[in-house]
């Protein structure tokens, strides 16, 4: 009877998840595309319909590999533009809000075609049926996944950011940014090695897989033909000793190069493409030296104001000297994008948009990135506006007027507000994508980029959005200043490479302006100086020319007329059904089980299984494993876990035998059903703020041939949590600035023939950074804890943390932990990879007693020192902790109980309540 009800409550939800009171998904289909989306992404979907078949016919015959079937989520709620191809389940996340700047080429014709090329040359490439993917009938569908284990990163996205330009107009093979992450270290001869492009850093660029694997591949494609790529591909992952030569194996393989020198030989090749900009001269350097992003800040009556990320200090808004002096930090903030925001002309009130990441929905976290904007003043924050999808915000001189471009849907439009956040639409094209919007000194004209697949140039409008010129010279123009109401400077690669040019806007003529190396990001011309942003092997830089002499003025290469945009097939008439998100198994691997008697002297091997399904919105999953003893009275035990995730909060109920006692049988059965809801969250400039209500209901017995015992307890948990916002994406130790973490949690037995007790369980964490090290502090208080349910645990617990063992009625524990990041490193051994390592002291003491006595304080602490460093197999990350601990006591001695321990962090509520083995 209980497992029939389990089974139903089971059903229940899955059936109540798909009949959510969200919007319903549904789905269209082309002969081999699926894509699914909710009302509001219908359009997209039939605009990517509309060319799926022949990107289908493109791809598929780069690789010759036809897969049959290929589904594709349209996701429309995140205003960030991006895209992921994923197993388990194999789909396309396809995130089509616009790009907000220059991530994809300005001659692309469709955005959405760049991202489709793109994400589906990861399917094509990663789920051909061969190595490990040949055995799907045995380890499941996705059983292809096992080859990325071992493949390096640049052999990843090198082939997507090569297929970008040869089956889509533009992308990186044409965008003159994505070129300067590469081209500024050649030229500064200060190149990553090879075993370094093999995955992500902390070190610019992030995403160095990208450029690197774009000029290896290319390099591939031009001297070896264009079978090469995928011709090695095969021979590595078919290869029985992949697993340890490697992909490196493969391509020596077939080049007669090793890993190193073909990485050599690729960079030689692009370097005669940029010989001959390595004669320019480059500007003086006037911002920070060392690792970060300055971008090109605004003059103000306090000085230059402008958005940086250093590596050493948090991301904001800095007020900066450029003359040798520290920088100073105003408004600690991550901003949308590096270019979204403005400044009054006195330098006292900021306009930023931030984004913002919520949870309330049944969505992934991903797909709920909302841009939100903020004014800054006298250094009061506060919300603008409750709309979202603001980016590239800009302030009028005064400080009392607001323009910003908005995203609604897949359209842009420019909209102008108040302080009291109400706003309208003053200019809107379809069609078109809108960046980087400048207001002139006067508060008088708008200019802005304007692109209509693929044409690019400039818009000029008066306060009101009223249209006064279009500035369209052929070539694409990028990131347009103002330097007084009628000039502006505009960067342009119309010779092959970024070039700024001083525009006089009413006689159409321009005056170049001088050439770095590596190109002219942007800039501003100040006291006969020119201050500009350009890219280096640390990152975005600031640089300077000092005492212009400036050209001759040249007429600009207008083009007369806006040339009429490539005709664009009209989506298909396709019938749509509604969408049944079913988490259909998609992973099972048979394993052998060992297991080991009680007394560490015998074992005996079972068999068993393990299967696994996802549902394609990632709103449901289950995991399902079975283990058969025959030798042991034919022993089958196991687990099986369901979790969804439903409008404003989440769920999982679970059940799971565990063999104790192998000598005996003795048998640990538990079952749970926990849920957490966010409640209560709140809106600041940062990703994550949110209360989340945790509850469980969790019943277990502990048996033998001889004896029982059971309990059936409820638990809630509160845990509030507040995101640092000083955080920036490449500090690997954690957020710059502080941060707080509480968690307040009660068990309370419902039916009990055992020795749990009522429990409080509060932890109180936080961290700031002083110069480069990372102070890490946590105070932690359990009353009542044996055996209790235990829903958060540290990520470590390497001894008891006192000298008096934890059997009285309340402890109270206090650590403070110190990590010096010590370096960055890249290592190619059998397919691992560690990019940053760390090296952490810390200390604990506490306190405890019972009710009404004295406390017991602890007569020593204990302490430590532990190793940190994240290891990389392939695509998969892995965190890692190993220390040694000891414990000092009075009287005793400053070295008692020594340990050494391995990170670990338990993954299972009902796992705090399972006994300690009894000995029979």
């Amino acid at each position: 009877m209980v497992k029939k009800v389990g089974l139903s409550l089971v059903l229940a939800l899955i059936i109540s998840s798909n009949l959510s009171a969200e919007p319903a998904w549904r789905e269209i289909s082309t002969e081999h595309f699926t894509f699914v989306y909710q009302p509001d992404g219908k359009l997209p979907a039939l605009k990517l319909a509309s060319f799926a078949e022949e990107v289908y016919q493109q791809v598929t015959g780069y690789f010759g590999y036809r897969p049959t079937h290929v589904l594709a989520v349209v996701r429309t709620t995140s205003d960030a533009f991006n895209g992921f191809f994923a197993f388990l389940p194999r789909r396309l996340n396809l995130f089509v809000a616009p790009p907000t700047t220059t991530l994809i080429s300005a001659y692309s014709t469709d955005y959405l075609r760049n991202l489709l090329v793109h994400e589906f040359t990861h399917f094509v490439h990663l789920s051909q049926p061969q190595g490990v993917g040949a055995w799907r009938w045995l380890l499941g569908s996705d059983a292809p996944a096992y080859n990325m284990l071992f493949l390096p990163g640049w052999a990843v996205e090198g082939i997507t950011t090569n297929t970008e330009g040869m089956f889509a107009s533009g992308g990186r093979a044409r965008n003159p940014f994505f070129e300067m992450e590469y081209k500024a270290p050649l030229l500064e001869h200060h190149m990553w090695t090879y075993d370094q492009a093999a995955y992500g850093s902390f070190l610019h660029p992030y995403d160095r897989w990208y450029p690197s694997g774009f000029m290896m591949v290319d390099y591939l494609r031009e001297h070896w033909g264009e079978k090469a790529f995928n011709t090695i591909y095969l021979n590595d992952v078919n290869s029985p000793w992949a697993i340890f030569w490697g992909y490196n194996r493969a391509l020596e393989a077939y080049t007669h190069l090793s890993g190193p020198a073909f990485f050599h030989a690729a960079q030689k090749f692009m370097l005669k493409k940029f010989a001959p900009d390595a004669s320019f001269i480059p500007g003086t350097l006037v911002s920070p030296a060392g690792q970060g992003d300055w971008y090109l800040p605004y003059p103000t009556a306090r000085g230059f104001v402008g958005y940086a990320v250093p590596e050493a200090s948090a991301p904001g808004l800095y007020l900066e000297s450029l003359q040798g002096n520290p920088p100073q930090l105003l408004l600690p903030v991550s901003l949308s994008d590096p270019y979204s925001f403005g400044v009054s002309a006195d330098g006292k009130t900021f306009l930023v948009s931030s984004p913002l990441t919520t949870n309330q929905t049944s969505q992934p976290e991903t797909d709920t990135e909302k841009f939100t904007l903020w004014l800054a003043h006298d250094g009061r924050l506060k919300r603008l506006s409750p709309a979202t999808g603001f980016y590239s915000p800009q302030l009028s001189p005064e400080g009392h007027t607001w323009w910003a471009f908005q995203r609604r849907g897949t359209q842009q439009v420019l909209v102008k507000g108040d302080l009291s956040g109400h706003f309208k639409v003053i200019y809107q094209a379809k069609n078109h994508l809108l960046q980087t919007l400048a207001v002139s000194p006067d508060g008088q004209s708008l200019v802005f980029i304007d692109n209509l697949r693929g044409q690019q140039g400039l818009t000029i409008t008066d306060a009101s959005g009223q249209v006064k010129e279009h500035l369209n010279t052929g070539a694409a123009l990028y990131f347009p200043r103002w330097v007084n109401s009628t000039q502006l400077t505009v960067s342009t690669d119309q010779a092959g490479r970024l070039d700024l040019w001083l525009v006089d806007v009413p006689h159409h003529t321009w005056q170049r302006l001088p050439r770095d190396p590596v190109g002219d990001a942007s800039g501003i011309l100040v006291n006969n100086s020119l201050l500009y942003q350009t890219y280096t092997w640390e990152g975005w830089a600031l640089k300077q020319y000092k005492n212009l002499s400036l050209p001759e003025r040249q007429p600009m290469p207008l083009v007369a007329e806006q040339p009429s945009p490539p005709s664009v097939k009209a989506p298909p008439v396709l019938v749509s059904h509604p969408w049944c998100d079913l988490p259909l198994p998609n992973l099972w691997i048979p394993l052998p089980f060992p297991t080991l008697t009680g007394t560490g002297q015998n074992w005996t091997l079972g068999a068993g299984a393990f299967l696994a399904g996802t549902s394609l919105l990632e709103t449901q999953s289950w995991q399902l494993m079975g283990e058969y003893f025959p030798q042991m009275n034919q022993l089958v035990t196991g687990s099986f876990s369901y979790s969804w995730r439903a409008p404003g909060w989440q769920g999982l109920v679970s059940t799971s035998r565990t063999l104790l006692q192998p000598t005996t049988n003795e048998m640990f059965d538990a079952a749970e059903m926990v849920a957490s809801v966010p409640w209560g969250e709140w809106d600041t400039p940062q990703l994550i703020n949110r209360s989340t209500v945790q509850a469980a209901v969790v019943t277990t017995s502990d048996h033998t041939p001889t004896w029982i015992t059971n309990n059936l307890v409820t638990q809630v948990a509160l845990q509030w949590g507040q995101s640092n916002p000083n955080a920036s994406v490449n500090q690997p130790y954690g957020s710059w600035g502080w941060s707080e973490k509480a968690v307040a949690q009660w068990t309370l037995p419902v039916w009990s023939q055992s020795v749990l007790k009522t429990d409080v369980f509060n932890t109180l964490q936080g961290g700031i950074p002083i110069g480069p090290v990372l102070f890490q502090g946590r105070l932690q208080t359990t009353v009542d804890s044996q055996g209790s349910l235990i829903l958060m645990t540290p990520s470590y617990s390497p001894l008891p943390l006192n000298t008096h063992g934890i059997s009285d009625r309340w402890r109270t524990d206090a650590q403070l932990e110190i990590t010096w990041p010590f370096g960055f490193a890249d290592i190619n051994l059998l397919g691992l990879g560690a990019p940053v390592q760390g090296l952490s002291a810390w200390v604990d003491a506490g306190a405890q007693g019972q009710w009404q006595a004295s406390p017991n304080f602890d007569q020593g602490l204990t302490y430590g020192l532990e190793f940190n460093t994240l290891l990389i197999l392939g695509q998969i990350h892995l965190p890692f902790t190993v220390g040694v601990a000891a414990q000092a006591e009075s009287g005793v001695g400053g070295f008692t109980n020594p340990q050494v321990y391995v990170g670990i962090t338990p993954d299972s509520f009902a796992a705090g309540l399972a006994p300690a083995p009894h000995a029979h």
